[in-house]
């Protein structure tokens, strides 16, 4: 969205891809089993007038509580050397559904203040598709309808980064993002 506020960029292209099976220990069935491998991909195009970006909200919160996977894995050292914390992505369940659940919502909301557009005249929600819960939990705080947000974790697990883009596709494939709807992405994640 950035990029297109540069005067001779016309369109952008988001790509966003999740390979969470090369970072999570393929023994550990409390966090491997949530995560699928995805990617998304949407064009934005700058447009004249009211319409296109409306308005975003970034934020983050370092927590000792969501640790990435360490450097021996991601440059395919020996693992060994990580020491006791590992080589994998670890996380504590409860910290998370805490972080998602309070911060998404507020994001959202900062989002919709921005741009101006009230809640109910939001077309569809895209949203981080950790479990679906977490969803249902996200979309109540936000006071948003549940027949406007997408769910693809049923069909595809946690795919992280990529979801937002996973769920924008599903609303427009159950023609909830068509030309001139108003859509709200929200995510939060670990990287």
């Amino acid at each position: 969205a950035c990029l297109l506020q540069e005067p001779d960029l016309r369109n952008a292209l988001v790509v966003c891809a999740e390979g969470p099976s090369r970072v999570t220990d393929p023994k550990d069935r409390l966090v491997r089993v949530f995560f699928g491998d995805a990617s998304g991909a949407t064009v934005l195009t700058k447009t004249p007038g009211p319409d296109g970006l409306l308005g975003y909200d970034l934020g983050n919160s370092p927590s000792p509580q969501v640790a990435l996977a360490g450097q021996a894995l991601l440059n395919r050292q020996d693992p060994a050397a990580q020491g006791a914390a590992g080589p994998y992505l670890t996380m504590d369940g409860p910290t998370v559904w805490q972080e998602a659940t309070t911060r998404v919502p507020k994001s959202l909301a900062a989002a919709l203040d921005a741009s101006g557009v009230e809640l109910a005249d939001v077309s569809g929600f895209a949203l981080h598709q950790a479990n679906l819960r977490l969803i249902e939990h996200i979309a109540q705080s936000a006071g948003a309808d549940m027949a406007k947000v997408a769910v693809t974790v049923d069909t595809l697990g946690n795919t992280g980064g990529a979801s937002p883009l996973t769920a924008l596709w599903r609303l427009a494939e159950h023609g909830l993002a068509k030309a001139g709807d108003g859509i709200a992405l929200g995510a939060i994640g670990a990287g």
